[in-house]
C-alpha cells in the first residue's frame, strides 16, 4: 500500500481537476517521497504576497518552487496555494534561498464539475527568482 496507494488515491480522487493541477499534485507527492518535505532539511523560509492577473487579485491557484538546478540550487521544491489573491507556502516548508524556477496557475474561482477551482484564467506563467536566505515578501502582477 504505502505510496502506490496514496498516489492511486490522489489519481482517483483528482479526476475533476484539471490536468495542470493534477500535474502539480503529483510532483507534490514526488517530492515528498524523495524525501523534500521533511522537517530534518535545510532552512527553509516563508514565501507569502499576492497575485494579480490583469490588475485583479486571483481568485484560486497554485505557485510552484523549483528550485533551479541550471543555477546550482538542488534544494528542495515548494507549493503554496493562492485564495483571493494571497498565497504563503507552509510553515516549515517554504524555500532555502537561492535560484528558483516559479510557475504560477491562476482560476476564476467559480466551481465546476470540471474542477473545484473553476475555469483556467491564464496559461501557466514562468519566472526565473533568486530568494534570499530570510522570509520573504514577493507579490506577482501577471498581464
Amino acid at each position: 500500500a504505502g505510496w502506490k496507494g496514496l498516489v492511486n488515491t490522489v489519481i482517483r480522487s483528482s479526476a475533476r481537476l484539471t490536468q495542470v493541477a493534477r500535474c502539480h499534485w503529483l510532483a507534490c507527492l514526488m517530492m515528498l517521497s524523495a524525501g523534500c518535505g521533511g522537517v530534518d532539511g535545510p532552512a527553509r523560509y516563508r514565501v507569502s504576497g499576492e497575485v494579480r492577473y490583469e490588475g485583479q487579485l486571483v481568485p484560486a491557484g497554485e505557485i510552484v518552487f523549483r528550485p533551479n538546478t541550471n543555477k546550482g540550487n538542488d534544494g528542495p521544491g515548494s507549493v503554496a496555494r493562492i485564495r483571493d489573491g494571497r498565497y504563503e507556502t507552509e510553515p516549515g516548508r517554504g524555500v532555502v534561498g537561492g535560484a528558483y524556477v516559479v510557475e504560477i496557475v491562476g482560476f476564476d474561482g467559480v466551481p465546476s464539475p470540471e474542477s473545484l477551482d473553476g475555469s483556467v484564467l491564464f496559461s501557466p506563467q514562468t519566472e526565473e527568482l533568486e530568494f534570499p536566505l530570510a522570509t520573504t515578501t514577493r507579490d506577482f502582477d501577471l498581464p
